[in-house]
């Protein structure tokens, strides 16, 4: 992709199979973990139609305020995970109402320090856990999946400013989550 305000070209590809880097996509490169700078992010294929969510990470932030994950809605399912004054929150809609769960443990501050951030939904239900400390919630209404059409983009790190995502984001989450992480 052409960046016109560095007037360089900069790679956005996927992780696996085969991870790649540098300008027009043709270093092969083993990345063990991801550098976010606030205006980077990582896209992977979400599966279509789930009744439980399983996400996983460990995360090194110096931001307060930014979007760790995001499942963008179609039409009013969503699933995003973010910062919000240091602390990690889980927002998710199955079409009859939008969930907040907020974990207290802050986690921004040093590079230096690790923490584990797992979100567990088993249809309404889902769990968000933060460096071990475990904060539930339930969904309003009687829908159980999260409906998301094949070939649905999930965000990691933050979200292209160019895309139709963006502006869906923006009307969701409030602006809450700042645009992009910093951080690994």
């Amino acid at each position: 992709v052409f960046n016109y305000a560095t007037e360089m070209y900069e790679c956005f590809c996927p992780l696996t199979p085969q991870p790649r880097a540098g300008q027009f996509c043709a270093e092969v490169h083993n990345f063990t973990v991801a550098k976010f700078q606030g205006n980077s992010f990582a896209v992977y294929s979400y599966p279509s139609q789930t009744s439980h969510t399983i996400i996983t990470f460990n995360i090194s932030s110096q931001a307060t305020n930014s979007v760790l994950f995001y499942l963008p809605p179609s039409p009013r399912d969503f699933l995003a995970i973010g910062l919000l004054d240091g602390n990690v929150e889980l927002r998710y809609d199955l079409g009859t109402g939008v969930v907040y769960i907020k974990n207290h443990v802050n986690i921004t501050g040093s590079l230096a320090t690790w923490h584990s951030i797992a979100v567990y939904r088993e249809l309404r239900q889902a769990t968000l856990t933060v460096d071990g400390i475990s904060v539930s919630g339930s969904s309003p209404g009687t829908a159980t999946g999260l409906r998301t059409p094949p070939g649905t983009l999930m965000y990691v790190g933050g979200i292209a400013v160019n895309s139709t995502d963006l502006l869906e984001y923006q009307n969701i989450l409030d602006g809450d989550f700042h645009m992009g992480l910093m951080g690994c």
